[in-house]
């Protein structure tokens, strides 16, 4: 791209694709691969092909030769200006490209490639920025983007660590697609911030966010099994205060006529979904079990679908559903996954930020607001703010309260000490 993205900061291990049965391996400037007896170097312009043999080894074809390797592999550019491409190659003959900064690792497990990208955590900002946030957004809520992921990475060192990563590179974690996923904008924001993180008590701060809060924020502890924070705690998204939107009529009247908004310009700030009874009864029927897992015992035949509490913010924290021969809860950020299987993807509902309206034929609409969990920064929010001339700090201000916006070098001596405590990678013991 346009704009360099340089190392800086902690190495940060990104899991990437699952199981691969065959990977491909190019680099413009030529690759060094690690792991063997003798480093192989493999000059430019030439390809490498890594499989996992019976043994469970790995198996790497490069330059007409073959080499076995029991154990990690790391491959890294020759010239770090020169991005690693990763083909993903298929059985069926087809593949997917991807580039990545830093060092590709890969472990053989269950007879495939696992693949971890080990960069900088700039680097690693820079691939995540675009893929979390549309490019054409202001630059300041760009920049707010780059600061609470950069602030994300570091809060979630480790999160994996029993999988062989720090975070992955999905929206379990945050989004990340890599080099070739970059553009000028995001990157400007990546280098304008560089180093700046969101600081709460001496350490990262805990910046989770969403896309569109709908017009209001919630409270951390009330979403998921959490223990309330500070500076988590859910708030209008403009300068009004809003009523205790606990109650129907108050909840439908904020609906309906909603203040003024900082996200309030969204395709997804208000929206309205229809299901039939055999539509809910067939989600359900696959989400449940899922969701409440060993306190599940089959409904029966759907018969209602109702809210029976919502928070003060309007958010449902309640769902009852009601079936011939029983009736079940589903509580919090739980009721948006059995729009998915009971799991956590894109096919959820949008929100937890609706009522249920029944239809004279039967079916169910469901009104509602936002998309995402609605905690900590609302991105859409963050755009509204930065048209009206906002900095990205006053962004972060105020969807973060009591926290400040700090260099990565005024964390506390504790929080670094725990950063360095990390098990090394190789190519973290050549850095240092």
């Amino acid at each position: 791209t346009a704009v360099p993205v340089l190392p800086y900061g902690p190495l940060i291990r990104v899991g990437l694709d699952a199981a691969m049965e065959r990977a491909g391996l190019a680099s413009t400037g030529g690759m060094t691969i690690h792991g063997g007896a003798e480093p192989i170097h493999v000059s430019e312009g030439h390809k490498v092909e890594i499989t996992v043999d019976g043994g469970g080894k790995l198996h790497l074809i490069c330059d007409s030769a073959e080499h076995s390797v029991d154990g990690v592999v790391e491959v890294r550019p020759r010239d770090a200006s020169q991005p690693l491409q990763l083909m993903h190659l298929r059985g069926n003959g087809t593949c997917r490209l991807q580039g990545f900064r830093g060092t590709l690792a890969f472990t053989a497990r269950d007879k495939a490639l696992h693949v971890v990208n080990i960069i900088s955590v700039e680097e690693y900002v820079a691939g995540v920025v675009p893929n979390e946030t549309p490019a054409v957004y202001p630059a300041e809520a760009l920049r707010a983007m780059a600061v609470i992921a950069r602030t994300f990475a570091l809060s979630r060192l480790g999160y994996h660590r029993a999988c062989g990563y720090d975070v992955c590179g999905t929206v379990d974690c945050q989004m990340y697609g890599g080099w070739l996923t970059e553009t000028e904008s995001t990157n400007h924001a990546v280098t304008d911030t560089r180093g700046e993180v969101v600081a709460f008590g001496g350490g990262p701060a805990d910046t989770t966010f969403h896309a569109v809060c709908g017009g209001v924020g919630e409270d951390v502890s009330l979403v998921w099994p959490l223990p309330q924070t500070p500076y988590l705690v859910g708030a209008p998204d403009g300068p009004a205060s809003l009523p205790d939107l606990s109650g129907d009529d108050a909840f439908a009247a904020f609906l309906e006529a909603p203040p003024t908004c900082s996200c309030a310009s969204s395709p997804r700030f208000r929206w309205r979904e229809t299901y039939t009874l055999t539509q809910l009864q067939t989600l359900f029927e696959h989400s449940l079990p899922v969701t409440l897992k060993g306190a599940y015992t089959p409904i029966g035949a759907l018969r209602s679908v109702r809210v029976a509490e919502r928070s003060p913010r309007g958010r449902v924290m309640r769902l009852e559903i009601e079936g011939a021969e029983g009736r079940c809860e589903v509580r919090s950020d739980r009721i948006r996954w059995l729009w998915s299987g009971g799991r956590v993807g894109q096919g959820g509902l949008q929100s937890t930020l609706f009522r249920i309206c029944p239809r004279p034929d039967g079916a169910f609409d469901f009104v509602g607001g936002g998309w995402g969990h609605g905690v900590g920064m609302c991105q859409e929010g963050a755009a509204g703010m930065a048209l009206r001339g906002l900095d990205h700090r006053a962004i972060i201000a105020h969807y973060y309260a009591h926290t400040d916006t700090v260099p990565l070098e005024t964390l506390s001596p504790q929080t670094h000490a725990a950063l360095r405590s990390r098990p090394e990678t190789k190519l973290e013991v050549e850095r240092r």
